[in-house]
């Protein structure tokens, strides 16, 4: 995946789909947290705006194994995984956090961010 990308060019729109449901699969298989995600690419896109609150983790679950699963991507195995997590007691992605909350910059210029 390119990693340097305008998120606010609608012709990257596939790209930035693309990060939020990576993103979201490893938050939600615990492969990584909010703080490595963001250390790493220097932003966090997700599928939900956490600013509402902890999502509903079946919801998500849904959506991403939908996606993984569309003709164009056949990511099987991530479905299989994610359907494992959804059957499983031990769903919730609260841990996921390194910290007890995210620190959100309000003054972020999302225009600004052309990574």
């Amino acid at each position: 995946m390119k990693e340097n990308y305008d998120i606010n060019d609608p012709d990257n729109i596939d790209l930035v789909d693309r990060e939020a449901m990576d993103n979201m699969y490893n938050l939600i298989t615990k492969r990584e947290t909010y703080d490595t995600i963001s250390k790493q690419k220097g932003r966090v896109l997700m599928v939900f705006n956490p600013l509402d609150g902890e999502p509903d983790i079946d919801e998500l679950i849904d959506i991403l194994i939908e996606y993984y699963s569309s003709p164009d991507l056949e990511m099987y195995e991530r479905c299989a995984e994610l359907v494992i997590v959804k059957q499983s007691d031990d769903k919730s992605i609260e841990d996921v956090w390194e910290s007890d909350h995210i620190d959100f910059d309000a003054d972020w210029d999302l225009e600004d961010n052309d990574r």
